[in-house]
């Protein structure tokens, strides 16, 4: 059997270790993103606490692609791409409806907004379900929102529609393409926030 000199073992034991320190130091760190509401404000939709309704949010549903932490993108028109360092900071689906919620609120100051599920005594007068068919990066680098939506008003559906958006992107990046898909959010919640205020009555 070979035998080796304590001080030769110690050596390359201790060469061993900074070569696994040096190798972990140049591994990639992940980076992690949240969408942000967006949408400005739209004229008031009611009249003080008086004209104030219950509007319920979700539940919302993304397609089992989106369900995971990486950021997805198109690199055709079949093909999808993870971005493995690049990652969503919590659940997507979860981060879209209280997205959605904010947007919500902004544009329709005089509404209470309650994203799914809420408490039975809640009282909601329309509640939005939204079914989203794809939400990610296009291969242009566009960012991308197809949803299908339903409105309803004391439990009856009052409208059924389809929002398609596209964003482009003010530079290359995942940081650009989040903030892209916040706009498409955006975008979707004007939609149904007119669809709500002309069930009203109201001015778009």
């Amino acid at each position: 059997m070979l035998r080796f000199p304590r001080a030769q073992f110690a050596a390359a034991l201790f060469f061993l270790t900074v070569l696994a320190i040096s190798g972990c130091g140049h591994s990639e760190l992940p980076r992690f993103y949240v969408l942000q509401p967006t949408a400005a404000p739209l004229h008031s939709i009611g009249s003080g606490s008086e004209g104030a309704v219950v509007v319920g949010v979700g539940p919302v549903k993304l397609p089992d692609y989106l369900d995971r932490p990486q950021i997805v993108s198109m690199s055709g028109s079949s093909r999808l791409e993870m971005a493995e360092f690049d990652r969503w900071a919590e659940p997507l689906e979860q981060n879209f409806l209280r997205v959605l919620g904010d947007d919500l609120s902004a544009l329709l100051q005089d509404n209470r907004i309650v994203l799914y599920p809420w408490d039975k005594p809640a009282n909601v007068k329309y509640q939005v379900k939204i079914d989203v068919s794809r939400f990610c990066g296009g291969p242009d680098g566009r960012a991308l929102l197809d949803a299908r939506w339903s409105l309803r008003r004391d439990g009856k559906e009052i409208t059924a529609r389809r929002s398609t958006f596209e964003k482009p992107t003010t530079s290359v990046g995942y940081e650009s393409l989040v903030m892209g898909l916040s706009q498409t959010v955006a975008d979707l919640s004007n939609d149904i926030a007119m669809a709500i205020r002309a069930d009203q009555g109201l001015a778009p």
